[in-house]
């Protein structure tokens, strides 16, 4: 079979990621991307508002296509965890049924250089490439990288709301 999905974001990091996913599924695929409103703030700090975007992604980017076997949301955010922050990402599945099968990544605490970044009401994408050049050691390259592509979270998070979709049909 092959699925039809309608993405809940035209950016193409977030769809090579998600074109990863389904090849490693063995899945054959069209991705039909959309520009859709996530409803929440552009820079989520709870679980729940991530969350809601991630579903709200979905459900629109599933309304504005045509013959698509399900939406795709996805949202990476953070949330308050002692003195700092985690990073991680929600991804949400909406299908043809109305049902939804919702996942999210693990949680990853930010080095404090990002935590001052957010605790300062600034936008962490603004920053990140920053935290890079200014590295001192390899760790902390690969962390900035990590954190600047956010692709360990995102495709955790598909992964698993891509197999509980699967395991349902």
């Amino acid at each position: 079979m092959k699925y039809k999905i309608a993405l809940g974001t035209k950016s193409e990091q977030k769809r090579t990621y998600l074109e990863r996913e389904l090849t490693d599924l063995g899945l054959e695929y069209q991705i039909h991307p959309f520009e859709v409103t996530s409803g929440v703030s552009d820079q989520p700090m709870t679980d729940e508002e991530t969350r809601q975007g991630s579903v709200n992604r979905a459900k629109r980017a599933y309304e504005v296509s045509t013959d698509c076997d399900f939406g795709m949301g996805i949202e990476a955010g953070y949330h308050k965890s002692g003195t700092g922050y985690d990073i991680f990402c929600w991804v949400t599945i909406y299908d043809k049924n109305g049902k939804y099968f919702s996942h999210k990544s693990e949680h990853v605490t930010l080095p404090d250089f990002h935590a001052n970044i957010i605790n300062e009401g600034k936008y962490l994408g603004d920053h990140v490439q920053t935290y890079i050049e200014q590295a001192e050691t390899e760790d902390e390259k690969l962390m900035g990288a990590i954190i600047k592509t956010r692709e360990p979270f995102i495709r955790e998070a598909m992964s698993r709301a891509l197999k509980h979709y699967l395991e349902d049909k």
